[in-house]
């Protein structure tokens, strides 16, 4: 008996010896446990090509129909190609970017001269399905214009103190008879109704200018005229989407574009507030230029001086227009037939305007 007890100790004991070495073994909770772990980003989830909705023109949500896509093997060798979006090229492309991550996010920034335009880009990218919340883009970028040339600043003509000039080159004396007597009736015909204009040139590229006509007190710039022909219409929301962009090439040739997108929807009412003008008409003058058409007038640039001419071929252009037919006194307008004919057979026929800063 005293035997079996013995036994029966010892099997207790044992039990309670292996209990306490495996609560040793447990390992003690920690006070601080680390986060959970950032899901990694590969650098294909970013890759892809990005609508109009996630870019920013100079601070402004771009129109539609404007991409970027991203591509490369790596963030190292990252590549932007931007399309529809900058007027002075429909595609442009810029290579070898560093893409700088940090958690799921990467960011970049670079610039490219494209002509006289220099081009940055800048933003953030992160993979929208890492996002708490899913209306978040997850995509933020921006794209800046920045002009290089001299073209930049306020430039005016003033016709009190200048006009409107003429360059022709003719070997018909009967031609350079009838544009000497046409000349100076149409220089009469613009200083009559106008005193000055106002270009103003933004170093980012937009475009704006104003004019007083002869005896005003005060000038007229484009969003008077839209409020004026609006009458009970609220044209703010569509003066807040009207901007104009200009650029230049090698300082000879000055673009004046507009967004395809804003054409369509302003020409679509042009009808409704200016009698006779046509969308058609408008397109007719200008040129495509991938997400914009733009309006091409040569230049002649030095130091402060810019003279703006048109040519015989786009002045011909202009005069088939019926709604500036309509414009001329009933005078004018008998002898425009004259006029143009003149014109298509003339070596050299440009009309000039001359500003200063």
């Amino acid at each position: 008996m005293k035997k079996n007890l013995w036994y029966l100790l010892l099997v207790v004991f044992s039990m309670n010896l292996f209990v306490a070495c495996s609560d040793d073994d447990d390992p003690t909770p920690d006070p601080n446990p680390d986060p959970t772990p950032v899901e990694e980003v590969e650098w294909s989830d970013i890759t892809g090509t990005y609508g109009s909705d996630y870019v920013q023109l100079n601070g402004s949500e771009a129109a539609s129909g404007k991409t970027i896509t991203l591509g490369g093997s790596s963030s190292s060798t990252a590549v932007i190609t931007l399309v529809n979006i900058i007027p002075e090229a429909e595609s442009v492309e810029f290579d070898g970017i560093e893409m700088t991550k940090s958690g799921t996010t990467y960011t970049f920034s670079t610039e490219k001269q494209v002509n006289e335009t220099l081009v940055s880009i800048a933003g953030t990218i992160t993979p929208t399905y890492l996002l708490e919340e899913s209306t978040s883009k997850g995509i933020d970028i921006t794209v800046t214009r920045q002009i290089t040339s001299g073209i930049a600043g306020d430039w005016t003509l003033n016709f009190t103190e200048s006009k409107a000039d003429f360059d022709i080159q003719t070997d018909s004396h009967v031609l350079m008879s009838i544009f000497s007597q046409l000349i100076p009736m149409v220089q009469r015909l613009l200083a009559a109704r106008v005193e000055a204009v106002t270009l103003y040139l933004e170093e980012d590229g937009t475009f704006d200018f104003s004019w007083r006509t002869r005896g005003a007190d005060a000038d007229t710039n484009l969003a008077d005229v839209m409020a004026n022909i609006g009458g009970d219409i609220d044209l703010t929301p569509l003066m807040a989407l009207l901007k104009i962009y200009y650029y230049t090439e090698n300082s000879e040739v000055f673009y004046i574009a507009l967004d395809k997108t804003l054409i369509s929807t302003v020409g679509a009412m042009l009808p409704l507030f200016v009698e006779g003008l046509e969308l058609e008409d408008i397109l007719a003058l200008m040129e495509d230029k991938g997400g914009y058409y733009a309006l091409l007038i040569n230049l002649k640039l030095e130091d402060n001086s810019a003279v703006f001419y048109l040519s015989k071929d786009q002045i011909l252009k202009v005069a088939e227009i019926p709604f500036i037919q309509d414009l001329l006194p009933a005078e004018y307008a008998a002898m425009l037939p004259t006029i143009t004919s003149a014109i298509e057979t003339a070596n050299q026929f440009d009309i000039t305007m001359g500003f200063s800063k």
